[in-house]
């Protein structure tokens, strides 16, 4: 690998804040996370971070809120909350958020006010523990996560699909550190 395992859980922190619901604080904190951007090592990091970043600043901030709703309150497919596509029944998705919980209770994490399922608080838990365990939590929703990629793409979410691309990128990169 590259890069260090901690330029790649520095990279997670920056996707999971983009990742996050678009209120003002998150507005206000683009800024801060424009300056992480620059100083992520991989220019395809910087790439897929700037593509939100760009679109953020030159959307006006209630439109770009609306259109985050609209794709991820209420699209169905494109949900950030990992379980919700992908099952054939409710006993599948249990169980799935049971895994899930579990990678938050392991590491001594709380998912908030979240369901466990939820890809920005996966991505900011994977951003914080040791390595074993981000390797752990991110192959973890590596099957759910190919799913929400698909649906991304094929809702014209680019920038979105980028960052969780980058996700699946990072996540190849641990489990290589991981396992040398």
């Amino acid at each position: 690998m590259s890069r260090s395992v901690q330029d790649c859980q520095r990279e997670l922190y920056v996707i999971a804040q983009l990742l996050g619901y678009p209120d003002e604080a998150w507005h206000a904190g683009l800024p801060e996370l424009a300056q992480v951007a620059s100083e992520l090592e991989d220019g395809d990091a910087y790439h897929a971070v700037r593509a939100l970043l760009d679109e953020a600043l030159v959307t006006d901030r209630i439109d770009f809120e609306s259109r985050y709703v609209d794709a991820f309150d209420f699209g169905k497919t494109t949900s950030l909350h990992l379980t919700s596509r992908g099952r054939d029944d409710v006993s599948q998705q249990r169980a799935s958020l049971l895994a899930y919980s579990m990678y938050f209770k392991e590491s001594g994490f709380d998912a908030g006010e979240e369901t466990p399922d939820y890809l920005p608080a996966l991505v900011e838990l994977a951003s914080a523990v040791d390595p074993a365990e981000a390797a752990l939590v991110l192959g973890g929703c590596r099957a759910d996560l190919t799913l929400l990629i698909q649906a991304l793409d094929e809702a014209g979410l680019t920038a979105y699909a980028g960052l969780a691309r980058r996700v699946m990128t990072i996540a190849r990169e641990i489990e290589q550190e991981v396992a040398a």
